[in-house]
């Protein structure tokens, strides 16, 4: 008799409802007690009832209403760092291996299509149908007459519902100290916010901080201060039509190292050695993602990595390397080719190899953007 009693499973009432241990798991919700399972020593069973308690709380708990406020993501998503998977750049070897997955298909003929993930926009208060521009110390107002004098933001988007912004060709902005946004920083350090629309594509702009972005009563200036979703909080994004190439920036590459810019040398390896800025090759700087990109020498070939580690300008898309880029400080860039090392000025010939374990000064890289 106490060995039948031994065998019965043990209730257990947790915050998620009742639970039995030891491989019973939880219960359903009370209600729903359908199931099919198999009997010991008597066949199939099937069985349909109550659950054999009430959960003390609808099962499981529900989300709150959209936007979701921090730390909540919607189902099936996670929350996301200030560095972000963004700038996911490891810095031992082995660890720099990148999935394939590409937001940009640029063909081999040259053909390229505009990037879908980095959105070129000028932002317009709905409130005051003013644009935002640029303002002292880089921060953000709604004061801009026209889209002309309006500033051109690229929209990166982190996940499904956040996302960063980016001035074109310049910094990242930021929710400063005094929950102004302002446009100073670098990738690492740069704002996510919680993008929802509001019907009508009008945008509301959640920080971290938890308040909607708004424009401020008395300089129109936009600050993060907005308990609830209104009129000032809402804005417009306006596309920017450009040639489908301009989404791909054109730039020089100099070693911040020897202060020589990269060219192209001998069977198409990549060298710092150029002089001057009319020596150094042009790129195009193509994103795969948000912290992604291939290089290609423009009107030329893509970039890989060869067997001896070397960079060299000498294939096609498919067999494009995926670098991470990231940002180390006033401007300056590193990128880790995928076998997980970082580029760097090789000693003996200041060729351009992938074969540094940590960031350091031979790693660090500027782009000079080109103009045409």
């Amino acid at each position: 008799m106490n060995s039948e009693k031994s065998r019965q499973p043990q209730i257990i009432i947790s915050p998620f409802g009742p639970f039995t241990p030891g491989g019973g798991g939880f219960f359903p919700p009370y209600g729903q007690g359908q199931g099919q399972g198999q009997g010991q020593n008597q066949g199939p069973a099937q069985g349909q009832g109550p659950g054999p308690y009430p959960p003390p709380f609808p099962f499981p708990p529900p989300l709150p209403p959209y936007p979701y406020p921090f730390p909540y993501p919607p189902q099936g998503q996670g929350t996301q760092s200030e560095s972000g998977q963004e700038t996911q750049t490891p810095s031992q070897p082995g660890q720099g291996t990148q999935t394939q997955q590409e937001t940009t298909t640029p063909s081999e003929s040259g053909t390229e299509q505009a990037s879908p993930n980095y959105s070129l926009v000028k932002i317009r208060s709905v409130f005051n149908n003013l644009f935002v521009r640029l303002g002292d110390n880089n921060t953000l107002y709604a004061t801009g007459n026209s889209a002309d004098e309006g500033v051109t933001l690229r929209v990166i988007p982190v996940n499904s519902y956040q996302v960063k912004l980016r001035v074109d060709g310049g910094r990242f902005v930021r929710v400063n100290d005094n929950n102004l946004l302002v446009a100073d920083t670098n990738n690492n350090n740069a704002t996510i916010f919680n993008r929802s629309e509001s019907g009508d594509r009008e945008i509301s702009l959640m920080a971290p901080n938890g308040y909607y972005v708004r424009v401020r009563d008395r300089d129109n200036v936009l600050v993060a201060r907005a308990q609830n979703a209104g009129p000032r909080t809402k804005f417009r994004f306006e596309q920017v039509t450009q040639n489908p190439e301009a989404n791909y920036s054109l730039v020089k590459i100099k070693s911040v190292f020897n202060n020589s810019f990269v060219i192209l040398g001998y069977n198409n390896i990549l060298y710092a050695m150029g002089g001057s800025v009319n020596e150094g090759v042009t790129f195009r700087l193509i994103p795969v993602n948000s912290y992604q990109v291939k290089l290609r020498v423009d009107g030329g070939r893509f970039v890989r990595v060869n067997d001896n580690n070397l960079l060299v300008a000498d294939t096609n898309n498919n067999n494009a390397a995926i670098f991470n880029q990231s940002e180390s400080g006033d401007m300056e860039y590193s990128l880790m080719a995928p076998n997980g090392y970082y580029v760097r000025v090789r000693d003996r010939d200041n060729a351009l190899v992938a074969r540094a374990e940590n960031a350091g000064p031979r790693t660090k890289f500027k782009f000079r953007r080109v103009n045409r």
